[in-house]
């Protein structure tokens, strides 16, 4: 009875562990369904994602990334998508041999001599065009950027930038002179057609741009390789190495940022060098210096003042007034006499004020310019250009001109040519050159009222006024005149 008892007790548990077994199997089957469901979940969505990004990538013309634009060759990747060893390969396979390369300062990039004799020799020798676009060495923004970088000295970034352009000059300068000694037997230079410098000028620009370049780009034909700036440098920022794909290409967003930049940018000739030119403009009124009355009107003047000929000055202002010696050239080269004339008669306050013609300091001063009596005659024919002007005016007009301009004649030589315009002057002090290699000084009244040139010589044309008198006064003629200016 005990062993029947026992039998059945063994046929439970036997029932027991199989369906346990069964479950067991049934769960695991289940737990390994679930999980090759999840990895193939995750595996489609991985290739979905990386198909997604690869096409992105495509789209926007992205080749490879790299950690530093200094180390991009020295990465394998990059040698193989860019197909380049070095820099100088890089540009050299340039498809439309243009390059341009832009950044702040680049003094670490172009201290390399090696880097700065093939970027030339690419110039020179296989015609290549190279725009080099640096920061304006004298903007605020450059000034800011060094203050950012913590610099030690808040000038430290605009001297990198002098620096760059320094050794890039000397460079072309010195090829220049080699090529002078070295051409017919120099096998380089004796395949030139043209000068060195006549290339350069052409074809070699290095520009500064008004705007801070916001990230440092090499382009070379259809690639491009791109570093953002951020204030601890760009040399441990990320690197973007992209190319031409589509018009929504990272690429041609860049290049559309480099044509703005180059709109924006000017040689070193006309760059405005802030600090400087703000202490000589409002501090002592200096907005111009040059040689030569001849050299005013230049693309410069126009910029700063918007004219271009004497007759336009005079257009734009109410009131003038002219000292010098004779000026008989400045005057009868345009005709201005016949001008002011007519610009008395329509209101504008005029002032001519010449030297004495009987004085003996004019006596003397024709006699040491070996010129005989003619600062005299001169000043005397002047005198019967504007008397005869005014006299073929009609009576009315006669009135108004009568009125509102005086010629007078200085008891001292006049020590500058002068012509004061509202708030503005041409200033050339007399060194008995001649007048196309004087020094002339375009003078501004500035923000500050006692800027030193601007308000030394307004005192001084104020005193010579006051000191001068008319054609009467000088011949100490007594009675009615009908001249001009008796």
């Amino acid at each position: 009875m005990v062993w029947q008892n026992n039998n059945q007790g063994d046929e439970k548990l036997s029932k027991g562990l199989m369906v346990l077994s069964i479950s067991v199997e049934l769960l695991l089957m289940i737990a390994s369904a679930l999980i090759s469901a999840t990895v193939t979940i995750y595996m489609v969505k991985r290739d979905i994602i990386e198909n997604e990004l690869m096409e992105k990538i495509q789209d926007y013309g992205i080749i490879t990334f790299e950690d530093s634009y200094d180390r991009v060759f020295a990465n394998e990747d990059a040698k193989i998508y860019l197909r380049a060893e070095s820099w100088i390969d890089f540009w050299a396979k340039s498809e439309n041999k243009y390059i341009c390369i832009s950044g702040i300062s680049m003094e670490g990039f172009f201290s390399n001599n090696g880097i700065r004799r093939q970027l030339i020799n690419l110039c020179l020798v296989s015609g290549y065009e190279i725009d080099i676009i640096l920061a304006n060495p004298y903007s605020e923004e450059v000034i800011m950027q060094s203050i950012g970088e913590d610099k030690v000295i808040e000038t430290d970034i605009r001297r990198k930038i002098l620096n760059t352009y320094s050794i890039l000059a000397k460079d072309m300068k010195h090829i220049q002179a080699e090529y002078e000694t070295k051409k017919d037997r120099d096998e380089i230079y004796s395949r030139l057609k043209r000068k060195p410098e006549e290339i350069f000028k052409e074809k070699f620009h290095i520009r500064f741009s008004y705007i801070m370049p916001k990230a440092l780009i090499m382009q070379s034909g259809i690639k491009m390789i791109v570093s953002p700036y951020m204030v601890d440098g760009s040399t441990r920022q990320p690197t973007l190495i992209v190319k031409d794909t589509s018009d929504n290409s990272f690429y041609d967003s860049y290049i559309k940022y480099l044509d703005r930049i180059k709109k924006l940018s000017c040689e070193f000739s006309c760059l405005s060098k802030g600090e400087l030119n703000e202490i000589l403009k409002n501090r002592y009124g200096i907005a111009k210096m040059f040689i030569g009355r001849n050299n005013l009107f230049d693309e410069d003047t126009e910029k700063i003042f918007g004219v271009k000929s004497w007759q336009e000055v005079f257009g734009k202002v109410d009131e003038i007034e002219i000292i010098g010696v004779s000026m008989y050239g400045f005057f009868t080269s345009e005709g201005l006499e016949q001008n002011l004339i007519k610009m008395a008669a329509d209101g504008k306050k005029i002032t001519v004020i010449w030297a004495n013609p009987f004085s003996e300091e004019v006596r003397l001063q024709s006699v040491d310019e070996k010129r005989g009596g003619k600062i005299k005659d001169h000043i005397l024919s002047l005198r019967d250009l504007f008397n005869n002007h005014y006299c073929d005016l009609e009576l009315k007009d006669q009135e108004k001109v009568k009125k509102n301009i005086k010629l007078l004649y200085s008891p001292t030589i006049p020590k500058a040519w002068i012509v004061r315009v509202d708030d503005f002057m041409i200033y050339t002090p007399y060194l008995w050159m001649h007048y196309n290699e004087e020094p002339v000084f375009v003078l501004v009244k500035g923000e500050d009222k006692d800027s030193f040139l601007y308000s030394k010589l307004n005192c001084y044309i104020k005193q010579l006024k006051d000191r001068s008198c008319k054609y009467n006064g000088v011949r100490k003629k007594q009675g009615k005149s009908y001249a001009l200016d008796d």
